[in-house]
C-alpha cells in the first residue's frame, strides 16, 4: 500500500531592508543587494542628504535691484525662424560703479542688447554681417572705458561701446575664439590650429605683428589642436585637445613663457571649460577635472556612461558651487549620435551630488552682478531668457520623475523572495512600482506621512521604480519586508 506524502517548505527567514540611501547617480556602483544607494538610471529627481527632491529646474529670469529685490522679468525677443542657435552673453558696462550689465543675445545678423541702464525693458537691435559670431569678451581700456569686443570667422573683429553700435577692427583676423589676460586680447584664429594671436598692450585695434604691438606664439601640436583661452590667477592657460599650457604673458612680449602643466588621458571637451572661483572646471572623455592652475584634480566619472562618440555640443556654466553643463545625451542605443541638447546636469563641486533633467537649453551664461548671482540660459525656438534654479520645473511644468534600480536580489540571486510590504514616512507622495523575474507587477500610491502598504509579490530578483508628478519633492528612503525562501517554492 502507498501513502501520499507531504512535504512542508521551510520555514521562511524574515528580513527588512533600506531600499536606497538615495545617495546619487553613479551607473558604476548599482549592486544587487540592498540597500542600493546609487542608480544609473535617474532623471528630473535631485539628490539631498539621503533623499530625493526637486533637483534642477528653469524658469524665467527675473532681474534684481541692488538690495537685492525682484523687479520684472526680462521681456522676450523675437527667435530667428530657422531655429538657429543664438548667443548668450553679458556686457559689464560699469554704468555707475561697475554695478551695471547689459544682457546681450547674438542672433541671425544682428545682436540684440537689453542693457541695465534702460532697467531691462527694452530689446535694442544692432546689425551684423552674418550669423556666425562665435566669441565675445568684456575689455576695460587704459582710458577706464568699458567696451565688449565680439567676432566671428566672417565678421571680423567688432567693438561695442554700449551706445554707438560698433567699431570695426581693420586690421584683425579671423578669431574662432578669444580671451582677455592682462592688458591684451589673446585669441585662437581660423586655418592657424597651433598658435595663439594677441594684440598690442592696452589697444584691441591693434593687431600687427611687431615686437612692440601683437603677436603670437606658436605650439609643437604634441597636446594637438588649440581650442579654448583662459586668463586665470596671473596666468595664460591654453586648453589643447590633450592638455593645458600655461603662458606667462606680462609686459613686453619678448619675455613671455610657455610651460605644458598638464597632459590628460582622455580628450578634453573645450565647450565645457568655465571659471569657478579659484579654478577652472572641464570636462574630458573619462571625468569632470578641477584645475588649480598648477594641478589637475577629479571631481567625478560618474558621467562618463553618457558621454559617447558623436558630437558633444556642450554647454557649461558655474554659480554657486555648481557645475552646471548642457548637452546631448542618447537614450538608447538607436538614438542618433548627435541632436539638440536634450539633458541639464548639476554638480555639486563640494558633495560630489549630480542632478540629471530632462531639459533643453543651451548657451549657459553666469551673471556675476552685486545684486544677483545666476545663470542664464536659452532654449531653441523659445524668444525668453531662463535662469536655472533649484526647483525642479520646466518653466512651471512638471515633468515627470524617475528612479530605477533593476535586477535587485538582495545578495541571494538562487533564492525565492516574497516582498510583504513597503513601509515609508515621507513628506511628499509619490508612486513605487515593483516587478520581479516571474512577471508579476505591484504599483503603488504611496502617501505623504507614516505607513505601511502590503506587496505580496515574489521572484528571485526585482525591479523598484519611483515616479513623481508633483511639484515639490520631498520622498525618505522607504524601508521593505521581504521573506526569504531557502530552498524555492
Amino acid at each position: 500500500m502507498y501513502y501520499k506524502t507531504k512535504t512542508r517548505a521551510a520555514k521562511p527567514v524574515r528580513r527588512r531592508y533600506k531600499l536606497s540611501g538615495f545617495k546619487g547617480y553613479d551607473s558604476r556602483a548599482v549592486t544587487s543587494t540592498l540597500p542600493c544607494d546609487y542608480t544609473g538610471e535617474c532623471i528630473n529627481f535631485g539628490f539631498k542628504d539621503g533623499r530625493l527632491t526637486a533637483g534642477v529646474g528653469v524658469d524665467r529670469l527675473k532681474i534684481r535691484e541692488l538690495d537685492g529685490s525682484l523687479r520684472s522679468l526680462v521681456p522676450e525677443f523675437r527667435y530667428p525662424k530657422d531655429e538657429k542657435p543664438c548667443m548668450l552673453a553679458g556686457f559689464n558696462c560699469g554704468y555707475v560703479n561697475d554695478n551695471y550689465f547689459d544682457i546681450l543675445i547674438f542672433k541671425e545678423k544682428e545682436m540684440l542688447d537689453c542693457p541695465f541702464s534702460n532697467y531691462l525693458k527694452t530689446w535694442f537691435g544692432f546689425p551684423l554681417l552674418n550669423s556666425d559670431c562665435k566669441t565675445g569678451v568684456n575689455y576695460l581700456t587704459r582710458e577706464g572705458k568699458h567696451i565688449y569686443i565680439i567676432s566671428g570667422s566672417e565678421e571680423g573683429v567688432r567693438i561695442f561701446d554700449g551706445f554707438d553700435g560698433f567699431d570695426w577692427v581693420k586690421n584683425a583676423l579671423k578669431v574662432k575664439y578669444m580671451c582677455v589676460h592682462a592688458e591684451r586680447v589673446f585669441a585662437i584664429v581660423e586655418d592657424d590650429d597651433y598658435a595663439i594671436w594677441f594684440c598690442d598692450a592696452f589697444d584691441p585695434y591693434n593687431w600687427d605683428v611687431s615686437l612692440d604691438a601683437g603677436g603670437y606664439l606658436r605650439f609643437d601640436g604634441s597636446l594637438g589642436i588649440v581650442r579654448r583661452l583662459f586668463g586665470f590667477s596671473d596666468y595664460l592657460y591654453v586648453f589643447c585637445d590633450y592638455g593645458i599650457y600655461r603662458v606667462g604673458a606680462y609686459g613686453d612680449q619678448s619675455a613671455f613663457t610657455v610651460r605644458r602643466v598638464y597632459a590628460a588621458c582622455g580628450k578634453i571637451y573645450p565647450l565645457s571649460i568655465v571659471e569657478a572661483g579659484d579654478r577652472l572646471i572641464f570636462m574630458a572623455e573619462d571625468g569632470v577635472y578641477s584645475f588649480d592652475g598648477y594641478d589637475v584634480t577629479l571631481l567625478t566619472d560618474r558621467l562618463s556612461p553618457l558621454l559617447h562618440d558623436g558630437d558633444m555640443n556642450f554647454s557649461a556654466a558655474y554659480c554657486k558651487h555648481t557645475y552646471y553643463i548642457s548637452m546631448y545625451c542618447r537614450t538608447d542605443d538607436s538614438s542618433p549620435m548627435s541632436g539638440d541638447n536634450n539633458r541639464l546636469i548639476a554638480i555639486d563641486t563640494r558633495t560630489g551630488n549630480i542632478d540629471i533633467a530632462d531639459m533643453s537649453v543651451y548657451s549657459l551664461y553666469t551673471i556675476d552682478a552685486p545684486a544677483q548671482n545666476e545663470v542664464m540660459a536659452l532654449r531653441k525656438g523659445l524668444g525668453q531668457v531662463l535662469v536655472l534654479d533649484s526647483s525642479g520645473l520646466d518653466i512651471g511644468k512638471v515633468n515627470t520623475r524617475r528612479w530605477k534600480i533593476s535586477g535587485v536580489d538582495m545578495g541571494e540571486p538562487d533564492n525565492l523572495k516574497v516582498i510583504r510590504s513597503i513601509e515609508s514616512n515621507s513628506a511628499t507622495p509619490y508612486t513605487l512600482v515593483i516587478s520581479s523575474d516571474r512577471g508579476e507587477t505591484c504599483r503603488t500610491l504611496v502617501q505623504a506621512g507614516a505607513g505601511c502598504v502590503k506587496v505580496n509579490i515574489k521572484g528571485k530578483s526585482f525591479d523598484f521604480t519611483i515616479t513623481s508628478d508633483s511639484e515639490v519633492v520631498d520622498i525618505s528612503p522607504p524601508y521593505i519586508t521581504v521573506d526569504m525562501y531557502g530552498g524555492g517554492l
